[in-house]
């Protein structure tokens, strides 16, 4: 009996290690990308080299910049592409500090698939809950919209870097990604209604 136990055991460490490494393996070969930069009605889009604070700078990464009204409407497009040869479950996009909880000049548009973070989780979810077949991708659109009740100082921004997160299930295990070298900013020319008192 013992020695059946030690049989079992090893076969069982070899399973769930080889789930591991299998998982790990496919995990690796899902990316995420921007599928163009992101497109808006009432309000322009420029692309600039700025700094972590989305001020205009001589150097850093070339991005593009939202110029935030009042009567915004944008749509960044996120493409999630499965270039392994096993099916992927596409979990949500954590959209990163543009939920309701937050005092910046954005917020991720309502929908039917969006959540904002819960007490003061300062996120946004877009939920997905879709399956990736092996070699196939999905578009996924995140849409924004001006915060009446921003605390922004005219002139001020914020930029995100590796935007949107994307959270996604491989052989049952979770996992998550994001877009490497991409920024996006938003700057503000006048003063939110929070700071101003209009």
């Amino acid at each position: 009996m013992r020695g059946l136990a030690v049989t079992f055991t090893v076969v069982a460490t070899l399973v769930i290690g080889g789930w591991l490494i299998s998982s790990t393996h496919v995990a690796k070969e899902v990316t995420v990308t921007w599928a163009g930069e992101p497109t808006c009605t009432g309000a322009t889009v420029e692309t600039y080299q700025l700094d972590g604070l989305g001020s205009a700078k001589p150097y850093g990464t070339p991005r593009p910049v939202i110029h935030v009204t009042r009567k915004m409407h944008c749509v960044l497009r996120v493409e999630i592409a499965n270039r392994s040869s096993t099916r992927i479950r596409v979990d949500r996009l954590e959209i990163r500090e543009l939920g309701q909880k937050k005092a910046f000049p954005v917020v991720a548009s309502p929908s039917k698939e969006l959540r904002s973070g819960v007490g003061e989780d300062p996120d946004a979810h877009l939920e997905v809950n879709r399956d990736v077949a092996a070699g196939a991708h999905i578009v996924v659109p995140i849409a924004f919209r001006y915060r009446p009740t921003n605390c922004t100082l005219a002139g001020g921004g914020y930029g995100f870097s590796r935007f949107p997160r994307v959270d996604f299930t491989v052989l049952g295990r979770p996992h998550v990604t994001a877009p490497a070298d991409v920024e996006l900013a938003f700057k503000q020319s006048f003063a939110g209604q929070a700071c101003s008192g209009n």
